[in-house]
This record gives C-alpha cells, sequence and structure tokens, in this order.
C-alpha cells in the first residue's frame, strides 16, 4: 500500500489596508479610504498598486476590481460597472490599441463622474505618457487626481517583510531577514514569493521561527 503524503498548503491572508506597509505613500492611502471621486495611482512594479485596489474593492460592499488584462479581452466585463459602490481597475496600460475596451472604460469614467462615485485607475505610467492608448480616454485619465507611489526605504521594507510572515504564522530571525534582503528582488512581490515558499517548507518541517540557514536552503535556488 503507497503511503499518502499529508498535503502541505501555505497560509495566505487576504490583502487589506491594515497590511499596507504605508512608507512615504500616506497622501495615496488617505486619497484612496476618502473616496475622492477619480484617482489614478501610478508607479514601478512593486510598490502595491494592485494590493491597494484588490484590498479597497474587499472593505467596500458592491465594489469591483478588474484587472486591464481582462478589460482589453473582454470588454463586456464592464457592464454594470457605472452603478458598482467602488470601481477599480487595474494596469490601464493593457488597453494600449483595445480601442473598443478603451471606449467602453471612457463610458464607465464619465457615467461615474456624473454621479461622483468613485473610481481608482492604476498604471505603472502617468497618463500623459500612455501613448498608445485612446486619445480621449487618455485625457480623461489626466483629469484625474494623481498620486506616485514610491518604492519602500530600506525600514519600511523590513518592516512590511516582518509584517507578512507574522500573518502566515512565521517568524523571522533578524538574520533571515538580512539574508533575503541582500539576495532576493527587493520588492513587496517578489518576496511575497519567497515567503509563500518559506511557509510551505515550515509547515512541512514544523516550524514557526525562520533562520537564515533555513532561508537559505529554501530560497538559494530563486537568486
Amino acid at each position: 500500500m503507497t503511503e499518502q503524503l499529508p498535503l502541505v498548503v501555505a497560509r495566505r491572508s487576504p490583502p487589506s489596508l491594515q497590511d499596507f506597509v504605508v512608507g512615504s505613500n500616506a497622501a495615496a492611502l488617505d486619497a484612496l479610504r476618502s473616496e475622492r471621486g477619480a484617482l489614478f495611482l501610478t508607479g514601478p512594479a512593486g510598490v502595491g498598486k494592485s494590493h491597494l485596489l484588490r484590498a479597497r474593492a474587499r472593505a467596500r460592499p458592491g465594489a469591483l476590481c478588474l484587472s486591464g488584462l481582462s478589460l482589453a479581452e473582454t470588454p463586456q466585463v464592464l457592464d454594470g460597472a457605472e452603478a458598482a459602490s467602488w470601481l477599480g481597475i487595474d494596469d490601464v496600460d493593457c488597453l494600449g490599441g483595445k480601442d473598443e475596451a478603451a471606449t467602453a472604460l471612457l463610458r464607465v469614467i464619465d457615467a461615474r463622474n456624473a454621479t461622483g462615485l468613485p473610481i481608482v485607475i492604476s498604471s505603472r505610467h502617468e497618463p500623459a505618457a500612455l501613448a498608445d492608448l485612446l486619445r480621449d480616454l487618455r485625457t480623461r485619465l489626466t483629469q484625474c487626481a494623481l498620486y506616485r507611489l514610491r518604492p519602500l526605504d530600506e525600514q519600511a521594507l523590513r518592516d512590511w517583510l516582518r509584517l507578512r510572515a507574522e500573518q502566515r504564522g512565521l517568524a523571522l530571525a533578524d538574520a533571515a531577514v538580512d539574508w533575503m534582503l541582500r539576495h532576493l528582488r527587493r520588492d513587496p512581490g517578489a518576496l511575497e514569493v519567497a515567503l509563500e515558499r518559506l511557509d510551505i517548507a515550515a509547515l512541512a518541517a514544523k516550524r514557526g521561527r525562520v533562520s537564515a540557514p533555513f532561508a537559505r536552503s529554501v530560497l538559494g535556488g530563486a537568486l
């Protein structure tokens, strides 16, 4: 009889505004919480744009959060979006050259502006730099309140790493944090993937504290 190995599942908490390490992005977070009409979040990969949009949508009954990629492929996902209590559109960059989807989003933005319902749009680039986007949509995006998200500094990144580890039930030794920030990509997206790998390995090894040697043994291949 073949022995069955136990299934090990990583512990991942859903995104929330409370677990977003603010750093120098307090103004953007305040605007997101206040629901001030149309907002545009911009910044490089890994600064938390997707996290903020998904977290805000989770906290608001009747909210809708869509990826730009899904909208580009299927503009019909916007059906009914005019009346959603809150609307987030992530990675609007994906609508470059997708005029049908861009036109659909333009109509939704105009409808929500007319009724005062909040909409938050994100992109790696500022609206004026989205040259491939439908011109009328690009113009409308330039009228949104613009917030530039900045990468976390050293201390904020350490705080975030410890917080996300604690939410998984992991205690990271100081040396483990040092090793991860020295050898891995220093952005929350990449570090979240590393934490998930550590979580699975720690569950399998039945340990809650992660030392530097343990982190190196699990993540050394990620260098």
